[in-house]
């Protein structure tokens, strides 16, 4: 009875495999599991070693700045719009308060300064035995991101384009026709200020069309040197485009640059993104106000706002 009821036990449908091939299989499966997990963990120890790479890549072509440490280096693949005619994107259209604001907005106006501590102004290179502080003296410093800086003065040229609406009587198209008008003299040092009974200083229009114009080179120049330091490298391409209607005899195709050109590009929203963050609240008024403090050491430049 024991035989018959161990014989039943066994299931009819299951393969009675030797011993040895039941081994052998148990071997193969925990080799190939064992493969599957080394490759994995080389996988990913590869891609570690990559993104660290890349970002230590990204750090080295720039200045020493704590967004470095603080948002993903990692490039990110963009198409540039390179259309000659296309007012689709608002950076492109006139002046209206839409387009003031999409502006203000990449330019992060209100947002502009954040703390910065003297360890982060010596790796920038420079002295921050000079640098503003904030009040009461602690180790934090006020700064901008570059790029805040360039987009606003890419503003201020956009600005220039539209000066009339922008600007009105201190414009530069409008300071050029008061000097060919003979209104002036712009090499003249006379002029360009009034001052108060009470001490007060204020621009003439003369002093405040001079100021316009060398912000305006000032932000100008500065566009110029940043785009001279990154070079970008990348090529443009050229594509057969149909032929111009208006000429006669009108080609049936012509070649014509292709702008819209494919770029690898840092993520402008994570770091827009960390600056409103660590934005100063009314740090624009704040400092503006800051008194020297009493052992003020004035940095040794040739260069002020005033001229």
């Amino acid at each position: 009875m024991m035989g018959k009821d161990s014989e039943s036990a066994t299931p009819l449908l299951e393969p009675q495999l030797p011993p040895q091939a039941v081994t052998y299989s148990t071997r193969f499966g925990r080799r190939a599991l064992l493969i599957l997990v080394l490759f994995n963990i080389c996988w990913t120890f590869t891609l570690l070693y990559l993104t660290a790479s890349f970002s230590a890549n990204c750090k080295s072509i720039s200045v020493p700045s704590p967004l470095l440490h603080a948002i993903d280096q990692r490039l990110e693949p963009r198409t540039m719009s390179g259309r000659i005619h296309d007012d689709g994107s608002i950076f492109r259209q006139g002046p209206s308060e839409q387009v003031d604001e999409a502006w203000a907005r990449v330019a992060l106006d209100g947002f502009e300064l954040f703390n910065v501590t003297e360890a982060d102004i010596i790796a920038s290179g420079k002295d921050p035995t000079t640098r503003v502080r904030w009040d009461p003296p602690v180790d934090s410093y006020p700064a901008q991101v570059e790029f805040a800086h360039q987009i606003h003065c890419l503003d201020v040229v956009r600005k220039e384009i539209w000066g009339e609406h922008y600007f009105g009587n201190i414009s530069i198209a409008a300071d050029d026709a008061a000097i060919a008008s003979g209104e002036y003299d712009p090499n003249s040092q006379d002029g360009y200020y009034h001052y108060g009974d009470g001490g007060e200083t204020t621009y003439t229009l003369k002093g405040q069309r001079r100021m316009h114009r060398q912000h305006t080179m000032h932000c100008l120049h500065m566009i110029l040197q940043s785009l001279m330091c990154n070079l970008d490298l990348g090529i443009v391409t050229h594509d057969w485009t149909p032929g111009n209607p208006n000429f006669e005899p009108s080609p049936p195709a012509r070649p014509f640059a292709d702008f819209s050109t494919n770029k690898m590009c840092r993520n402008f929203n994570a770091a827009s993104e960390w600056v409103r963050k660590n934005a100063v609240r009314n740090g624009d008024r704040i400092f503006s106000r800051l008194p020297p403090p009493p052992s003020v050491r004035v940095a040794e430049r040739n260069d002020s706002y005033w001229p």
